[in-house]
């Protein structure tokens, strides 16, 4: 069998497209190479680990025993994780004995430090406990240590001079005070103390934390020292090796009370003492504080702290890289309890280069960074704990030098299941070795792991045109499944390996290096994983209408790393893995693995796109996104979509809001409601940054190469939704109901004009109790009501208070507004405000939403809550606006109607199936919204007692029912009725109406456009406030549940009211024949064009067509012949009746205005439509 090379493999996922390929060298893998398990350290956790000179593994930890009593437990394994030896120590048959720490020596001897604990004696304490094994495991001598002050001796570390002696310290009961720093100094031949020393500095406790040999041996241990009882300090010392002489002491003083607590200890280069911590000058100021002290007079040469304002802030560790500077890894805690990995780096002289924090998601996720690696480039690899309600995971997070987040992983734990991660030692270049304390209380486990990193290069080879094709030295190989390990694929903690690792049968290895020329190296190749989540138990596939289907075993391909030491092309190489006959059995196919690139450049370039996980996936969050990619090759906004933003102002000389003047700005006009300040002559008369934050994510100029994308932003300058800055809050954040009443009036006067309005803020609408909310918020209702029927698309953000009490105005009526609650980081429920008018969900994590910030021109920042949410959806609506351009003449209702009808549903708790009062109808979905109108086949038509052939019949259903009246409402004729108590006369109005839609035509969804119409729904009975009939005046009417290609059923209500003192009788909201019930029909015609499918009954031209529309017809034997005209709304706007015999003739459009239409031909024989265009 022949194959020839394939070259369609297109690499999106490991490649993200383009943009990886150009923004970094590599992709970082992790393999968990290994995990072992020993012991039963239950009582405490303690743990270590080092490497000897061979690459062998010493752990150190307990074990406890079946009578209850811990041992000392050793380890030693191999690099392949095999035991060599175990080791056991108890010192007497009472005593508890615990591992503490490690270190090894010349001739890979093993040095032990833990402490020991007398049960036998009834006021028995712990002591040092001190053992030298050789590189076999056989115990050679062992030592303890009980303190001055007879109580408890716990060590905190041990190690070994280059002249072989050996130091330890811990903390040791004084005779007068509560703690001192032990240390001691001992012969590595046979465990003698040649020394000890004390450190209490004013009888108090002193608690050492870090020991540590400077270049001339000296002893240097740091701790926390207390100065007074309120009050500790770092206390660092500097012993002489040979006598324990201190030479030198440094204090580091803490103002306020707190406690001041060194947890890292490094040298530096030129051997001056670099030290971390923390730092808390009150019970609840947590900061971080770095130190240097410098060797030679052991006197502080910089100090700086560190905090996150309003958090809680610990440093963990500290490394110096190769230049010198300090990287200290530690963590801050919100106000949740949640805690963030916090990195900072300074130079040598002390100064702040940067920081980075990696947040939690959600705010009471607990990330706690244990260890800390440097390589050699200066990248940075921490080690955390992630601990969120019960469900537990190891996250690895990789950074590069300047502390940008490059790679994570997360190790998942079983729910409820602890791991705590105690060393880290590396092993080569990309190697490391982990020890943890795993499992729950009581069923512990000290732990051991290997996991091997590999990265990744992913530098493509790019033609002469400048544009990528493929990667190098790389191959897509699909093996034949036979010869495949299964145990290598189905292990899922692996992501690469070699191909003695993939390929089982080692005829075929033999055969593929032979006929490749590899020289026996063919074994030795890297192969990576395609489908890392893929076992080859995923082999069928269900279908949405319900068949299953096999798959193929895809699991088989593999990227092939090919050496750059190879002789052939890739492209020689792969022809003859797809040619060789001898290889059929083998090798299912070979081919380049290629980028591929998108013609129309539907994913922009700005450059921290990336960052915006609102608005596509990304490699850390895969499911939060409303999927912009895709809606953006249709269209990325109009200037000619004007929103306005309520909000606390704009930044509109921003750089990714246009060229820094106003001219020159996405922002076209506003006001200051506020305030009364120009907002045109000053870009920043605000502190708070919500307006500006809400219009990126909005209308960022898109594709421009600067900041992010906004969801309408256009491209890179050009179209794109123009904005209204209407500040309509104050600074603080707080709106007043008189003057966001005030703003949305002169939108219904006409002083300002936009299609949208975005409202990022609300409050919540009556007590809970026996106060109406409608009749309390009336003057915002009425302006809302109006503003609707405007036709301004109004969106809100149902607040954040994870209440389902109705906050305004988002949910002061469902017909007027889209209520727009929260989704987090999975697409799901955030645990916003919910309640029946929630329409949809958008991204309320500020893990996913990237966008424009007022701090300066250049600012940018996350952004959360339904703020967020809400201007995610409003950008959709502006993409629908530009796509539709006006043809459709969309109202609030149909957009409103299209963003449900296309959202994603979402069903996971406390969602259900469908729409729900928790996401409504489910997460926002802007390519499913665009997918619905999209032309020429898809649209919406407008139907209705208004344009179309209707049936009105009424009938009165009630005489002189008594009835509440909920708010104020003026009628058509200028009544104006108060809310109160009236006698009303009540009439149902039932519209049956035909209609005509393209044919064949599928309705994918129909709605009443409220909007629109000029009749009230039914009264209701009202239990909570007024116990009796009620009525609040909304226009609302009811479709009937049939609605066909045809005809369609509408109802709604008019009532006649009288017998209130302070109004004169009259209709509301109109007289019953004068009622306007209109409706909107959806859906698309089930084949592209119908002309061609049936092109015997007549041709149009010209098409476009200006004044005259000529006709041919196919036959002249046909008898009368209708032909009509429907506007793309589908309102009927010219009928003609051509008799039999006329082939040819002209229709005058020439009063048409400019536009799509439909041409309907109706026969004896069928009928036909067809499309044109006047121009």
């Amino acid at each position: 069998m022949m194959k020839h090379l394939l070259n369609s493999f297109f690499v999106f996922v490991l490649l993200l497209a383009t943009i990886d390929a150009y923004g970094q060298s590599y992709q970082a893998l992790l393999n968990e190479a290994w995990k072992s398990s020993f012991g039963s350290p239950n009582h405490f956790d303690w743990a270590s680990s080092t490497l000897d000179s061979e690459g062998n593994y010493l752990t150190i930890s307990h074990s406890i025993d079946s009578t209850g009593r811990a041992k000392l437990l050793l380890i030693k394994q191999t690099a392949a994780g095999a035991i060599l030896w175990e080791k056991n120590y108890t010192l007497s048959n009472h005593s508890d004995n615990y591992g503490i720490d490690l270190v090894t020596g010349q001739s890979d001897e093993v040095f032990v430090i833990g402490c020991t604990k007398n049960n036998a004696q009834p006021a028995s304490n712990f002591d040092f406990l001190i053992l030298k094994y050789d590189t076999y495991g056989n115990l050679l001598w062992v030592n303890s240590i009980n303190g001055t002050g007879n109580g408890n001796d716990i060590p905190v570390g041990i190690t070994l001079s280059s002249s072989n002696t050996l130091f330890v310290t811990g903390l040791s009961t004084g005779t007068t005070s509560s703690f001192d720093y032990l240390t001691a100094c001992l012969s590595s031949q046979n465990g003698a103390i040649i020394w000890q020393q004390r450190y209490d500095y004013n009888e108090l406790s002193d608690i050492p934390t870090n020991l540590v040999l400077d270049a001339s041996q000296n002893v240097i241990v740091t701790g926390g020292s207390g100065a007074s009882l309120a009050n500790w300090e770092m206390a660092t010392l500097k012993y002489s090796p040979n006598t324990g002489t201190l030479l030198s002491e440094n204090r580091l003083s803490n103002t306020g009370i707190g406690i001041s607590l060194p947890s890292s200890l490094q040298l530096t280069v030129s051997g001056d003492i670099l030290l971390t911590g923390i730092l808390t000058s009150s019970t609840s100021d947590f900061d971080i504080c770095t130190a240097k002290i410098n060797s030679s007079g052991f006197t502080t040469s910089w100090v700086k702290t560190f905090g996150v304002i309003g958090a809680k802030d610990s440093s963990v560790v500290a490394q110096i890289d190769l230049y010198g500077d300090v990287v200290v890894c530690g963590w801050s805690e919100n106000a949740d309890g949640g805690r963030s990995i916090l990195l900072l780096k300074y130079d040598a002289q002390g100064t702040l280069k940067w920081q980075k924090t990696r947040k939690t998601w959600p705010e009471k996720q607990k990330i706690t960074p244990r260890q800390l690696l440097l390589d050699a480039q200066g990248d940075i690899l921490i080690v955390s704990n992630l601990s969120n309600d019960g469900k537990d995971a190891t996250l690895f997070s990789g950074f590069d030098k300047d502390g940008n987040l490059q790679w994570e992983r997360k190790r998942e734990l079983a729910s409820n299941s602890g791991e705590t991660v105690v060393d880290m030692q590396q092993y080569g270049l990309h190697q490391f070795w982990l020890t943890a304390i795993t499992g729950n209380l009581g069923n512990k486990e000290a732990s051991t792991f290997k996991f091997e990193r590999y990265n990744r290069d992913v530098t493509p080879v790019v033609n002469g045109q400048g544009l990528p094709t493929h990667t190098s030295n790389e191959l897509i190989v699909r093996f034949n499944p036979e010869i495949v390990n299964t145990s290598f694929v189905n292990n899922l903690a692996l992501e690469f390996g070699k191909i003695s690792d993939v390929v089982q049968n080692s005829s075929a290895i033999t055969a593929i290096d032979s006929t490749i020329t590899a020289g026996g190296t063919f074994s030795d190749w890297d192969v990576l994983k395609i489908y890392k989540t893929r076992t080859t138990a995923d082999s069928l596939m269900t279908t949405f209408d319900g068949r299953v289907l096999q798959l193929p075993s895809y699991w088989a391909s593999f990227v092939l790393k090919v050496p750059r030491t190879y002789g052939l092309t890739l492209e020689q190489l792969a022809d003859l893995l797809n040619d060789s006959p001898e290889l059929d059995c083998f090798v299912v196919f070979a081919e380049l693995n290629h980028i591929g690139t998108l013609d129309n450049q539907c994913d922009p370039n700005d450059p921290l796109y990336l960052q915006q996980a609102s608005l596509h996936p990304t490699a850390q969050f895969q499911d939060g996104h409303i999927n912009c990619e895709e809606a953006w090759c249709e269209t990325s906004g109009s200037n000619a979509v004007k929103m306005a933003i309520f909000d606390t102002g704009i930044r509109w000389s921003h750089e990714d809001f246009g060229d820094g003047t106003f001219s020159g700005s996405i922002v076209e006009d506003g006001k200051d409601f506020f305030g009364n300040i120009d907002v045109n002559a000053e870009p920043v008369h605000t502190t708070n940054a919500h307006g500006t934050n809400v219009t990126g994510i909005v209308g960022a100029i898109r594709n421009n190469a600067i900041g992010v994308a906004g969801i309408s932003g256009g491209e890179n300058g050009s179209g794109g939704t123009r904005f209204l800055n209407i500040k309509a809050f104050g600074d603080n954040g707080i709106f007043f109901g008189d003057i966001v009443c005030a703003a949305y009036d002169a939108f219904i006067n006409d002083e300002f004009t936009a299609d949208i309005i975005n409202i990022s803020a609300s409050y919540p609408a009556g007590d809970g109790g026996d106060t109406d909310p409608v009749f309390t918020q009336q003057e915002i209702r009425e302006k809302l009501r109006l503003l609707s029927q405007k036709g301004i698309v109004h969106i809100g953000s149902a607040g954040n208070a994870q209440s389902g009490q109705p906050n305004y105005p988002a949910a002061a009526q469902d017909e007027w507004m889209i209520n727009v609650s929260g989704s987090n980081q999975l697409g799901q429920v955030q645990g916003t405000n919910y309640g029946p008018t929630v329409d949809l969900i958008a991204p309320s994590a500020d893990v996913l939403v990237f966008t424009t910030d007022n701090a300066s021109d250049q600012a940018y920042s996350d952004f959360n809550g339904t703020s967020s949410a809400a201007p995610h959806v409003a950008g959709v609506a502006a993409l629908l606006l530009a796509y539709d351009n006006g043809a459709s003449n969309f109202t609030p209702d149909d957009i409103e109607n299209i963003l449900q009808a296309s959202a994603t549903d979402v069903t996971q708790d406390p969602a259900t199936v469908g729409p729900d009062d928790y996401s409504g109808w489910g997460l926002l979905n802007a390519s499913a919204a665009i997918n619905l109108i999209k032309k020429p086949n898809c649209g919406v038509y407008h139907f209705g007692t208004d344009i179309s052939d209707c049936t009105k019949t009424v009938e009165q259903i009630a005489e002189d029912l008594p009835i509440f009246l909920r708010e104020t409402f003026t009628n058509a004729a200028g009544i104006k009725f108060a809310a109160g108590n009236y006698l009303a006369d009540v009439y149902k109005i039932t519209a049956t109406c035909s209609h005509i839609l393209p044919s064949p035509f599928t309705i994918t969804r129909s709605w009443e456009r409220h909007s629109t119409s000029s009749a009230f729904g039914l009264y209701e009975y009202e239990p909570n406030f007024y116990q009796m009939d009620a009525l609040v005046p909304v226009e609302h009417v009811e479709l009937q549940p049939t609605v066909t290609n045809n005809q369609a059923t509408i109802v709604g209500y008019a009532y006649y009211l009288k017998n209130n003192p302070c109004t004169v009788e009259g209709w509301l909201p109109v007289p019953p024949q004068d009622a306007q019930l209109t409706y909107s029909v959806l859906g698309c015609m089930t084949t592209a064009v119908n002309e061609i499918e049936k092109p015997d009954l007549l041709q149009v031209f010209p098409n476009p067509a200006t004044d005259l529309l000529s006709i041919r017809l196919k036959s002249s034997t046909y008898s009368d012949k209708l032909l009509s005209i429907y506007s793309a709304a589908g309102m009927l706007v010219s009928e003609q009746v051509l008799n039999s015999g006329m082939e040819t003739f002209q229709m005058d459009i020439a009063k048409l205005p400019q536009g799509v239409y439909w041409l309907r031909c109706q026969t004896e024989k069928g009928e036909q439509i067809v499309k044109f265009i006047k121009i």
